[in-house]
């Protein structure tokens, strides 16, 4: 496990990137989908706690 500072979701013509930003100062990148955004967004359901933190 790795504490995360923030993330960012950046729209390039050929897709999507998410971004985590660790606490380290590191950042982590993937390419992602439309549908994928959409699966994470299920995942973290309207009961999630808010996160102040991330972006």
């Amino acid at each position: 496990m790795h504490r995360l500072d923030g993330w960012s979701l950046d729209r390039r013509p050929d897709g999507f990137v998410l971004t985590l930003h660790r606490a380290d100062g590191n950042r982590i990148a993937f390419a992602i989908a439309g549908w994928q955004i959409a699966a994470i967004a299920s995942l973290a359901g309207r009961d999630a706690a808010p996160r102040d933190r991330l972006n």
